[in-house]
């Protein structure tokens, strides 16, 4: 589980994701620099992704690729609803 202070970082991670995704839409996402930007790992900020996915917050578009290289793929990134932020 995670605590209080675990949950504010992560809270506070997705809005700079969301501010920078809100600055260039469409936005094609460079996952290395972007965890880079926001100070947190790459694994996280794939994790990051999939919340505000799951939560309703962005849509991704995914490379056609199939196989090993277009798993994890994510091509554009779009805000679903722009009023929230």
């Amino acid at each position: 589980m995670i605590g209080i202070i675990g949950a504010r970082a992560i809270v506070y991670h997705i809005q700079r994701l969301l501010s920078i995704i809100a600055e260039s839409v469409p936005f094609k996402p460079n996952f290395t620099k972007i965890a880079e930007i926001i100070n947190v790992s790459r694994n996280s900020l794939d994790d990051y992704f999939l919340y505000m996915e799951q939560a309703g917050l962005s849509s991704q578009l995914s490379n056609e690729t199939s196989g090993i290289r277009g798993m994890g793929k994510v091509e554009k990134v779009y805000l679903d609803n722009t009023n929230i932020i």
